[in-house]
């Protein structure tokens, strides 16, 4: 167990990364808006109330963060194609 200066607790296991896959973006994008303006955080993260009240699972924080970030770098993706979009149709008039 590793204790950290900001009291929380986190314990460090071994366990497999699943990559999550998204069958449609612009769903989930709703969902996720929807989820962050009712619950003031990301979806499956836990709220700064839960991390300081409680331990935190090192390995699982990490693995939530990877699949954030894979998130945002697919919308990233996406607001590129839009932009591109954007940039032909303007480019052609």
């Amino acid at each position: 167990m590793l204790k950290l200066n900001w009291n929380c607790v986190f314990r460090i296991t071994n366990a497999s990364l699943v990559h999550p896959r998204y069958a449609s973006l612009n769903a989930h994008k709703l969902r996720v808006k929807k989820y962050i303006i009712g619950n003031k955080h990301l979806p499956e993260m836990p709220s700064a109330e839960e991390i300081s009240n409680s331990e935190v699972n090192l390995f699982e924080m990490q693995k939530l963060q990877m699949k954030k970030i894979k998130e945002l770098i697919l919308y990233i993706i996406e607001l590129q194609k839009q932009l591109n979009d954007i940039k032909a149709v303007t480019n052609e008039k």
